[in-house]
């Protein structure tokens, strides 16, 4: 199993220092990636969400202080943002970090949030699936024009370009019937934040049985913020769910270093 590391880009507890300590960990115990999580303005009825590092401004930050760990958003609430946008952050993060970005993306499940940010809730499936067409043609040096139904262009320049091109990894996350048809046919990676063990190995199913699913790397969350008995189990029992990896959060400020270190010893994690 690959494991990986949840930042902690959010909360009462995150702060510049941990964010880049944690990733300077990360980087030199040989954990594969690092993951940032997203909200823009979620509504007061869900302040679990309300303080949140911006996930492409973390992961450019801490590209500077990092060597080989990948950078990647798990995710971005993508239909909330402006394609272009996004897609430059991406190109410019991959150029910074020589390839090492991951681009993580959602629609999310909020329809408040969208509100807020004056973007439509209703279509934002349809429009993400265009969006990654968008962003495969951007990114590929592709100088001619694109048309869709809700994203294009005439004539335009998009540079510099990802060291990636038009193959920059994406990870989709979700569990709906769309968001798994989604990431057979586009993404590197899905990760579940939700799912249990035993509803995990049916996700992935659906996620195999689109045209390029069988090459996505399947994925969730884990805690260690407790034993490393506790922890242990948790793994071994998503190993046998099929996770490929696992992103492990190590909990508050005070011992999440040591968490980290004990956490690669126990795995075997080395850095190569």
């Amino acid at each position: 199993m690959i494991f990986d590391v949840s930042l902690g880009n959010s909360g009462p507890h995150a702060t510049p220092q941990l964010l880049a300590d944690t990733a300077r960990a990360a980087d030199e115990l040989g954990y594969r990636a690092i993951w940032t999580s997203d909200h823009l303005l979620a509504p007061s009825t869900l302040p679990q969400f309300s303080r949140i590092f911006e996930p492409l401004t973390v992961l450019s930050y801490l590209a500077a202080i990092t060597e080989r760990v990948l950078l990647g958003t798990s995710v971005i609430v993508l239909p909330m943002r402006s394609p272009f946008v996004v897609a430059k952050q991406a190109a410019t993060l991959d150029l910074l970090s020589h390839g090492r970005a991951v681009l993580g993306i959602g629609v999310g499940s909020f329809a408040e949030e969208y509100v807020n940010v004056h973007a439509e809730f209703g279509n934002r499936g349809a429009r993400m699936d265009e969006m990654i067409a968008l962003f495969r043609h951007l990114w590929s040096g592709n100088r001619g024009p694109f048309a869709g139904r809700f994203y294009g262009f005439a004539d335009g320049v998009f540079e510099p370009l990802p060291p990636q091109r038009g193959d920059l990894r994406l990870l989709v996350g979700g569990r709906s019937d769309a968001a798994l048809r989604r990431a057979g046919r586009h993404a590197a990676f899905w990760q579940t934040t939700t799912a249990t063990p035993e509803l995990f190995p049916s996700l992935v199913e659906k996620i195999r049985a689109e045209p390029r699913g069988h090459d996505v790397e399947v994925g969730t969350v884990c805690a260690f913020n407790d034993s490393l008995e506790s922890v242990t189990e948790t793994v071994r029992n998503w190993e046998k769910a099929g996770a490929q990896h696992l992103s492990v959060s190590f909990g508050p400020a005070d011992g999440r270093l040591e968490r980290m270190q004990a956490f690669a010893t126990a795995f075997g994690i080395n850095h190569a």
